[in-house]
């Protein structure tokens, strides 16, 4: 099963002006490797950096990338 998901950010910038700019991903996916195991990976925050509007140079702040791994375990019987 794999799912993907898409986002973006516009945020307003408050006293400061302008706005920030990103479009980024996620994307994970699950693997029922026997009954009684399962594993998952995902991986978030997959796109280019926010740019900022008011900046004088353009800014760009990398996003903070995450990735995640996860294993359950159900004991038979």
């Amino acid at each position: 099963l794999c799912l993907p998901a898409l986002k973006k950010s516009l945020p307003e910038l408050g006293d400061v002006g302008g706005t920030a700019f990103t479009v980024a991903a996620d994307i994970g996916a699950q693997y029922r490797a026997s009954e009684n195991l399962g594993l998952g990976l995902a991986f978030q925050n997959i796109g280019p950096g926010v740019r900022y509007s008011r900046s004088p140079d353009t800014l760009v702040d990398p996003l903070p990338a995450i990735a995640r791994f996860g294993l359950d375990y159900v004991p038979g019987s």
